[in-house]
């Protein structure tokens, strides 16, 4: 079992500078994974806490770990996206959880289907070609077919 309260200071005038201020978290966890969960919470609460926008960014390489998955860290990720989308941010809360299809531009599903839908000439597929299928399904929905 594991519970994370998550406490934002909200910056009113630029959301991006939202930081993870303090984190409350009761696991049931021990062992190794109770120390990662630590550390996740210690590395996100450090030094007056952590932009929103870094806290994201964490992974498991970040962490001296053979474990898989921290459970704290995916809990922490999900309490930002809770943030987010019940404090009307919407275009964030979609930064985080829009699926990426074209990696060498960084181009999302929707990022894709906004640009052909505009008569945008997309970049998507040009590059290493892996994303082509996709975007050629994307094209399909885009245009009706």
């Amino acid at each position: 079992m594991l519970e994370l309260g998550l406490f934002v200071r909200k910056d009113a005038q630029i959301p991006e500078f939202d930081v993870v201020k303090e984190i409350n978290l009761e696991s049931s966890f021990s062992g190794e994974i109770e120390e990662m969960n630590q550390k996740v919470v210690a590395l996100a609460c450090d030094l007056g806490g952590m932009f929103i926008e870094d806290a994201m960014k964490l992974s498991e390489t970040d962490f001296p770990t053979k474990l898989e998955l921290i459970p704290a860290l995916r809990a922490l990720k999900n309490a930002i996206l809770d943030y987010l989308e019940k404090s009307g941010q919407a275009e964030r809360y979609r930064r985080y959880t829009d699926k990426i299809v074209c990696r060498c531009y960084n181009l999302s599903e929707r990022e894709i289907a906004d640009e052909l839908t505009k008569g945008i000439k997309t970049s998507a597929g040009t590059s290493c070609g892996s994303c082509i299928r996709k975007v050629q399904e994307i094209m399909g929905k885009v245009q009706g077919v």
